[in-house]
């Protein structure tokens, strides 16, 4: 399993244009083979962070997943968004267990 994770920031004044892009983009995003789990999450602190996670079955879905046309657009539309910072990152599995 391929696990990714991270934040990105953007304007503060984009955050709604931002939560509907994350939206649109994680809507696509799951119906796509491979794809177990992905989302974007809003900072309740902070008005410009955002949290990315996904969980996807192999690399392999992971790499058509750069491939798919919602892809490109939701780059495009990152672009428009003020961009300040990303710190995403890419993680190899083993497996995982239930916490609580």
């Amino acid at each position: 399993m391929i696990v990714v994770s991270g934040t990105f920031e953007v304007d503060p004044a984009k955050r709604d244009e931002a939560v509907e892009v994350g939206t649109t983009m994680a809507e696509a995003s799951q119906a796509e083979p491979g794809c177990v789990t992905y989302g974007f999450w809003a900072d309740l602190t902070d008005p410009a962070r955002f949290r990315v996670f996904e969980e996807w079955e192999s690399a392999e879905a992971l790499a058509a997943h750069f491939n798919e046309p919602h892809m490109t657009e939701f780059l495009t539309a990152l672009g428009g968004l003020g961009v300040t910072n990303s710190d995403i990152w890419r993680y190899e599995m083993t497996g995982k267990s239930k916490l609580m």
